[in-house]
């Protein structure tokens, strides 16, 4: 039997932003001298080399297998809590600590609405909202990333709102400092030496928008480029939007890079075209790095830009309001804003989680 502060639980440590929120938490937990472990139902993933060497990262496997695996974790080890994240893991967090009586503290996190997977018709979504329903209801805590979620996961899910509580994707700002100082090489020095660079992050996949923003940057002249960093599915799709549009020898493909702020940092500003988006780490990571941001109007830019007097948001998936975007603040970037952090930085926001 071991002894943990915390175990979070996630699907697989892939890019993404859940994902990274997970290893900032880790990482800092460590750092203060918490004894700390992850689960994941997949391997490890690229994720896993952004944390301390020493963080345990146990693939417990899927089905059911992985579901006694978990079980068998919890209740054969001295655990305080347990941090969920995403519906996968969510619903197989707390079939474990009701079906399998476990007693400890089950904090559960939503980092987009739940309308968008688990509301309509589709039977898959039907069949989320019901385990939902039937589950959810026996964390501990069910914390969201932005305002607008509670009313989203109460509509779905019916949680208790006493029990949904705001706590926001927390940040390092010090070590995102120290990476974006951190030289570009290879093929990308080549586009920031010669361009203008605008820069976008994220998943390739089709909530993020990135067919909408490269096919309204072929408005801007030839002084600038795009460079996306991200993997997914919608890579070979992008790319030939790229080659129809005229501009692939203008749009940077870099793929994943454990260090995106080295890009942010020297880009003139960065844009976030997503269609939905719970929180939008790419702002914060950005304003931290005094780098301006360029926004589709969705739940979590308005959000964290909130206590700004911005309100130029584009349209989701208006490639007419991008392309409009992109040629007003393209020569201007300095009348984009740069978001008030303070209110992320992991210090804080990881109170939170000691409860």
């Amino acid at each position: 039997m071991s002894a943990f502060d915390f175990v979070f639980v996630i699907k697989s440590l892939n890019p993404g932003g859940a994902e990274r929120v997970l290893v900032n938490l880790a990482a800092h937990f460590y750092k203060k001298g918490f004894s700390v472990a992850i689960l994941t139902f997949e391997k490890k993933g690229e994720m896993a080399q952004s944390l301390p060497a020493n963080v345990p990262v146990f693939c417990i496997g899927q089905g059911i297998k992985g579901l006694l695996a978990l079980a068998s974790f919890f209740n054969h080890n001295e655990i305080k809590r347990v941090i969920s994240f995403l519906f996968y893991s969510n619903a197989r967090a707390a079939f474990v600590k009701f079906f399998f009586r476990w007693k400890g503290r089950l904090i559960l996190t939503e980092h987009s609405s739940p309308l968008r997977y688990a509301g309509g018709l589709r039977l898959a979504n039907i069949s989320r909202k019901l385990v939902g329903r039937l589950l959810f209801g026996f964390a501990n805590k069910y914390f969201v990333v932005s305002p607008e979620l509670v009313s989203d996961v109460c509509k779905v899910f019916r949680v208790d709102e006493n029990v949904i509580e705001v706590v926001p994707n927390p940040f390092d700002a010090e070590v995102i400092r120290q990476c974006g100082q951190v030289e570009i090489t290879g093929k990308a020095k080549l586009f920031y030496d010669k361009y203008k660079v605008i820069c976008a992050v994220g998943r390739l996949v089709p909530e993020k928008g990135f067919d909408v923003l490269i096919k309204s940057f072929a408005v801007l002249p030839d002084e600038y480029c795009l460079v996306l960093l991200g993997d997914g599915c919608e890579f070979n799709k992008l790319k030939k939007i790229a080659r129809s549009s005229g501009i692939l020898n203008r749009v940077v493909f870099i793929g994943f890079d454990a260090n995106p702020w080295k890009y942010i940092s020297n880009s003139i500003f960065v844009v976030v075209p997503s269609i939905q988006e719970g929180f939008g780490n790419v702002i914060v990571e950005s304003s931290i790095l005094s780098i301006p941001v360029l926004s589709t109007d969705c739940v979590g830019p308005r959000f964290i830009f909130s206590k700004s007097n911005f309100d130029d948001f584009v349209d989701p998936g208006s490639v007419d309001s991008m392309s409009k975007a992109l040629s007003k603040y393209a020569c201007s970037p300095f009348n984009l804003p740069i978001a008030d952090y303070d209110n992320y930085l992991v210090e804080k926001v990881s109170e939170k989680y000691v409860i």
